[in-house]
């Protein structure tokens, strides 16, 4: 095969011995006459005598032929590619030419046959299953689940162990104790429990460094923070933070009342500016630092603890293995 070094987008040609081959292409590579382009990435083989049967496509046309899939991650025109196990969401087989059957895997007969995963065969034609479910046989009932997800009756539900496990779901916190995304309360926006709010929502709420959601302040000026809706003057103790210009995490302002002074607790200074990183064993979450919230420092028992109750086993164990040796040398001598 001759190679071509491609270094811009642009139509050429292969010379193979029955006929030029169209391609196109948007990437530095070596490529042979059997290499083709997806739209993003260099993927597989393909015999150049049957590209031409294959048809081409983009995310906006359909011009695949019968028992071939559009790969195409873009409008730009690609070359379409057999029906596989390669098919994704969003995809589909043609089972009749230009005509894509969405989530279909593999056509019998021009009808769908076998839907990719995720989605079941109704009909003629494949519809999605449930949220979570990796396979199903109708929307209501589930047989096994996506990974991240557990099977609860005939419905699967998302697990998490850490915060960021429910972060895809609005207004959501991790509820370690059974290991599901739960429902923050109304006022907030993100929350690391039911009683600790991160950021509430700012149209109506002020968010305090101990996690509730109290009444927003209008007009607050540098110098003052939000007490329960009333503006206030900056001082030792107050539950929000004081506002000194557009500095954030203010606990007092300097002279100017243009930065911070000091910051509010767990946070220090870091390279966007003033009070503008966490301490350690501290991250961000809304505009505060809060305690970094994970499996292991929720569901374990810390190591000082396991050394006390070990500790405890083995005084416990030494007393009582003491007073029977105790007792069995003392009944011997008599």
């Amino acid at each position: 095969y001759n190679f071509i070094y491609i270094n811009t987008l642009f139509h050429f040609q292969f010379l193979d011995i029955l006929s030029y081959i169209p391609y196109q292409a948007i990437f530095n590579k070596f490529v042979t006459g059997k290499l083709f382009y997806t739209g993003d990435t260099l993927l597989q083989y393909v015999y150049p005598s049957k590209m031409n049967d294959a048809g081409k496509c983009s995310r906006s046309s359909t011009g695949c032929k019968a028992g071939f899939y559009c790969p195409a991650t873009s409008i730009m025109e690609v070359i379409c590619l057999p029906c596989s196990g390669d098919i994704k969401l969003g995809q589909g087989c043609y089972c009749v030419d230009n005509t894509v059957n969405t989530h279909c895997r593999e056509c019998t007969n021009n009808t769908c046959s076998r839907c990719i995963t995720g989605s079941f065969l109704d009909g003629e034609k494949c519809t999605s299953c449930s949220e979570g479910c990796a396979k199903c046989k109708s929307p209501d009932s589930c047989e096994a689940c996506a990974e991240g997800y557990i099977k609860e009756n005939d419905t699967c539900v998302r697990v998490c162990n850490s915060l960021k496990d429910c972060e895809q779901e609005l207004s959501t916190f991790c509820d370690l104790s059974v290991h599901r995304c739960v429902k923050c309360e109304s006022k907030c926006l993100f929350c690391s429990s039911k009683t600790v709010c991160n950021a509430c929502s700012i149209v109506s709420y002020t968010t305090t460094i101990d996690g509730r959601c109290t009444a927003f302040c209008n007009n607050l000026q540098d110098g003052q923070y939000c007490n329960d809706g009333s503006p206030t003057p900056c001082a030792k103790g107050l539950d929000s933070a004081c506002k000194c210009g557009n500095a954030l995490n203010c606990a007092s302002c300097n002279e100017a009342k243009n930065d911070c002074d000091t910051c509010l607790p767990n946070t220090v200074n870091g390279k966007q500016g003033a009070c503008t990183a966490c301490t350690d064993g501290y991250e961000v979450r809304g505009r505060l630092c809060w305690p970094k919230q994970d499996a292991d420092q929720q569901n374990k028992i810390g190591g000082g603890a396991i050394a006390g109750i070990i500790i405890g086993v083995l005084v416990v164990a030494g007393a009582v293995g003491g007073g029977l040796a105790y007792y069995f040398i003392k009944k011997a001598r008599k």
